[in-house]
């Protein structure tokens, strides 16, 4: 049963709401280094001292990610994207996303 929250919120961010981004190295420049989500391209920006010690870290998020505005109650919404991403993971885990070919 789809809410109007899980419609208005895209299949795609459940597993990273769920078990958290698959972080990708994008970019390393001096002090600073861009991490890319394989999952959802969100951008999380960390800016190192001189020891490698992170001293300030941001996230830039795809359009949709957010889903604070939904009418849903974030709990309610949170158990909805799990479900989501069992579906997601039941997917890639068998087969089905493999184009079998014809003999």
């Amino acid at each position: 049963m789809k809410t109007e929250a899980t419609v208005e919120y895209l299949p795609r961010f459940a597993a990273c709401r769920d078990i958290g981004h698959e972080w990708k190295y994008f970019e390393w420049r001096g002090y600073h280094r861009t991490l890319l989500c394989f999952n959802c391209d969100a951008k999380r920006i960390d800016t190192m001292d001189h020891h490698g010690k992170i001293t300030n870290r941001r996230y830039i998020y795809p359009s949709g990610y957010h889903y604070r505005r939904t009418p849903k109650v974030i709990r309610e919404l949170r158990l909805q994207l799990r479900k989501e991403a069992r579906k997601l993971d039941r997917w890639v885990g068998s087969d089905l996303h493999i184009v079998k070919k014809r003999a």
